[in-house]
């Protein structure tokens, strides 16, 4: 489970470059260069960044590498995944056991590629 809070958000502008989207999105992310992926649900998309809950606290200025599955068309369309590197630029620890850690992700470059089934 997730749970989004609000910190730090005094100091933070209240114009932002590109609109968020309150999508909850299956995704699999990894630092870069490692092996493994790890599961992930976004809490919300920009042009900009990513916020997503994950399995593990990553540190902030860490570079990784996302898989976001992006919703199905309707004209039958092969399934798409958004794939992008990025740096944290915030990371939460969930403030209780029930809870998974919060990542907000500054988008680097992102490519459009055909869904895979699975992330190896």
């Amino acid at each position: 489970m997730c749970l989004l809070t609000r910190t730090g958000t005094a100091n933070m502008s209240l114009e932002r470059r590109f609109r968020r989207y309150a999508l909850e999105l299956p995704l699999h992310y990894r630092k870069l260069g490692e092996a493994g992926w790890l599961s992930g649900r976004s809490a919300n998309l920009s042009g900009s960044g990513v916020l997503f809950c994950a399995e593990q606290v990553l540190p902030t200025g860490a570079e990784v590498e996302l898989r976001i599955a992006l919703p199905v068309r309707h004209d039958n369309a092969a399934p798409v995944q958004l794939f992008c590197t990025a740096r944290i630029v915030r990371s939460e620890s969930p403030q209780a056991p029930q809870y998974a850690p919060l990542l907000a992700a500054a988008i680097l470059n992102y490519r459009l590629e055909p869904a895979q089934t699975t992330c190896s």
